[in-house]
């Protein structure tokens, strides 16, 4: 299989940044889409008259049409043509893709987009070793322009505006570009340098990604009945989800930094040096690395044959405190995984059924359906990881949903990870949970430590 189309490397590049995202595999184009009511019907039927498609369908999860075509097809000619029915019918409507910039995993466009980033990181490191070489003095003013824009970044409530007015991905590739260029002008190097390892990382976890997503597409796509045309709108959750360490840090250190902020200006007289104590208890360290420790976890989980649909749930990983396992799979044997989840300090919580039966004495067992006991569970304050085998209804409101899949069945679009029907494979991956917990406390250390040396100096 290959990304895109089998044309001279300029045409991959230019349909890759296009604002319309394609992909190809050997048989199958998945073109991005937005289908507006009523108006899908007329749009398959359109695209499946033309020569050589053998079918055409839409998958809501991934945001595209996926159209089958034969081996001799000329897949440039099929997809312009597509590409151009889907602008006529739904031109109007706004691609999934603009909320969800990691939604297909194989689209090249994130990829790219790290690519600039770390070009960017890169730029930055040489452009200010060079300025410190010249008579050119720093940018000079009295608020730290780098550490501002540092707040913006790490902030949701700060951040979240800007995502909902010009998108996620462009507000973090808009927010790393002006962060590089300021950092730039200060002539500082730690900085960037920091971000050209974030970034590497990042590029890593996505090539792996991409990778994998070659190798399952074939196993989630093949045949007509496998995509779901509309999956409906998602419950919201019935409460926040709690808090993690690096959350429970903000929430100390934001009081503390103000007050070392009142306290600096008193003994100092100068609001900008008192001011760096209301940067420094932003905790750049924490979020460098949980995202160090989800961009290695991805990269392990791609390389073992998993695929993780929407790595934004490797973010959240260290917030995990249940395991809800479906009570279908209670004959299979759990004592691995159990044992394994145990180990995670999860709580365990088999769903009722039949098979759950036997496993009553050693495990709690709730007798409600799978989405009733997430949704029972999250109102309890937890934040649930739900474990399957195949597609349900309960990975719509699961916080984290892992899905086990075998070839026949129908494939578990919603699932936040797919792997394979093999319980060591789960085992391990439920080992992650501990270790995303370990990572995001071992950054909130060095934000302490950050915050600390720059109260004192």
């Amino acid at each position: 299989m290959s990304g895109l189309f089998a044309r001279p490397r300029w045409r991959r590049l230019l349909r890759a940044v296009r604002m319309r995202r394609t992909w190809r595999s050997d048989t199958r184009i998945h073109i991005e889409a937005a289908v507006p009511p009523g108006g899908l019907e007329p749009l398959l039927a359109r695209i499946e008259s033309l020569p050589s498609v053998r079918w055409a369908r839409y998958n809501d999860q991934l945001g595209c049409l996926i159209i089958s075509c034969s081996p001799d097809a000329d897949f440039e000619l099929i997809a312009e043509t597509a590409e151009e029915i889907a602008d006529e019918v739904g031109g109007a409507h706004e691609p999934k893709s603009r909320a969800h910039p990691e939604l297909h995993p194989g689209d090249l466009r994130p990829l790219i987009r790290s690519g600039v980033e770390l070009g960017a990181e890169l730029a930055s490191v040489a452009g200010s070793a060079i300025l410190r070489l010249t008579p050119i003095k720093p940018l000079s003013s009295e608020l730290d322009l780098a550490a501002a824009l540092e707040i913006v970044a790490d902030l949701p409530a700060v951040r979240k505006p800007l995502e909902q007015l010009i998108s996620i991905s462009r507000a973090e590739l808009a927010l790393e570009l002006a962060s590089t260029a300021v950092n730039t002008m200060l002539q500082r190097e730690m900085g960037p340098a920091m971000g050209t390892i974030h970034r590497a990382l990042r590029m890593i976890e996505l090539t792996a990604r991409r990778k994998t997503w070659s190798e399952w597409e074939h196993r989630l796509c093949q045949r007509p009945e496998d995509h779901i045309s509309s999956r409906g709108a998602k419950d919201e959750r019935p409460v926040p989800m709690p808090q993690g360490p690096i959350e429970r840090y903000v929430e100390r250190a934001g009081p503390a930094s103000l007050s070392a902020f009142g306290f600096g200006v008193l003994f100092t007289r100068n609001v900008e040096l008192a001011a760096s104590t209301i940067f420094a208890g932003v905790p750049r360290p924490a979020r460098y690395a949980r995202d160090a420790f989800a961009s290695y976890w991805g990269t392990r989980l791609a390389r073992a044959g998993v695929l993780v649909a929407e790595p934004h749930v490797l973010r959240h990983l260290d917030v995990v405190d249940t395991l809800l396992i479906d009570g279908a799979l209670a004959s299979r044997g759990l004592d691995l995984i159990v044992a394994h989840a145990r180990a995670a300090e999860l709580q365990v919580v088999l769903t009722g059924g039949r098979g759950a039966l036997g496993v009553r004495g050693s495990l709690e067992v709730m007798t409600s359906s799978p989405k009733d006991a997430i949704r029972e569970l999250q109102r309890d304050g937890r934040c649930v990881a739900f474990l399957t085998l195949g597609a349900s209804a309960a990975h719509d409101v699961a916080d984290v949903a892992i899905a086990m899949h075998r070839d026949g069945d129908a494939p578990p679009w919603g699932a936040h990870i797919i792997c394979s029907d093999q319980l060591p494979q789960i085992a391990a991956l439920i080992d992650g949970f501990a270790a995303a917990r370990r990572a995001s406390e071992q950054g909130v250390r060095l934000s302490m430590v950050e915050t600390a040396l720059a109260a004192a100096m």
